[in-house]
C-alpha cells in the first residue's frame, strides 16, 4: 500500500513525463495544462494540486531536464586551466552520449520559453551568473597557482565556455555527425589562449 506522499509524487512524475513530452515535441506553447492533464491520463484538478500554474509546472520541468555540467564539480585548482577547460569539453561530450535529443530539445524549448516569460528569464539569467561567478573564481584560482595568467578575467571565461557548450550542444542536436566527440575538448582547449 502506498502512502499519500508516494502517491502525490507518483502523480507529480507522469505530469512532468507528460508535460516534458508536449513541450519536447510540440512546444511549450502547445502544453496547456488541459493537454498535460490528458496525457498524464488525470484531470486538470490533479495538476493544480501539484502545480500553482502552468509557469511553476514549466519551472519544475526545467530544474529537470538535461545533463547539467557543474564546471565545480571537474575543475581543481592546482590543475592548468587549459586542461581544465579541456575537461569541460570531454565532460560536455560524455553529456551528449547519454541523453536523448527528445532531453536536448526539451532543453531548448525551456531555453526558448525563457526567453518569453520574464519570471523564467530572470531566473535562468541568475542562475547562469551564479555559476559563472563561481566557475570563474576556480579560473582565477588555478591561473594564480600555475602561474599562467587567463586570457580573460575568469569569469568572462567561464560565460564563453558556457555559450560555447550551448552552441555546440545546439549544433549537436541538429547535426549529431557535424560536431564529433573529440572536438569538444579540442574547442574548449583554445579557450586557454
Amino acid at each position: 500500500m502506498t502512502s499519500r506522499e508516494e502517491k502525490k509524487a507518483a502523480t507529480r512524475k507522469r505530469l512532468l513525463d507528460a508535460a516534458a513530452a508536449i513541450v519536447a515535441t510540440e512546444g511549450a506553447l502547445a502544453a496547456t495544462l488541459d493537454v498535460i492533464a490528458a496525457r498524464a491520463g488525470l484531470t486538470k484538478g490533479a495538476v493544480y494540486s501539484n502545480f500553482a500554474s502552468k509557469d511553476d509546472l514549466l519551472f519544475a520541468l526545467a530544474d529537470l531536464a538535461g545533463p547539467t555540467i557543474r564546471g565545480e564539480d571537474v575543475l581543481s585548482p592546482t590543475t592548468p586551466v587549459a586542461d581544465q577547460l579541456e575537461g569541460l569539453g570531454e565532460e560536455l561530450a560524455r553529456g551528449m552520449r547519454t541523453v536523448t535529443r527528445r532531453a536536448w530539445r526539451l532543453g531548448l524549448e525551456l531555453s526558448s520559453w525563457a526567453l518569453r516569460n520574464e519570471r523564467a528569464r530572470r531566473q535562468l539569467a541568475a542562475s547562469y551568473r551564479r555559476n559563472h561567478a563561481k566557475v570563474g573564481a576556480l579560473f582565477e584560482e588555478a591561473a594564480a597557482a600555475t602561474g599562467k595568467p587567463l586570457p580573460l578575467p575568469g569569469e568572462q571565461l567561464a560565460l564563453v565556455a558556457n555559450a560555447l557548450a550551448h552552441g555546440m550542444a545546439e549544433l549537436r542536436s541538429i547535426d549529431p555527425a557535424s560536431v564529433p566527440d573529440d572536438l569538444f575538448p579540442k574547442a574548449f582547449r583554445l579557450l586557454a589562449g
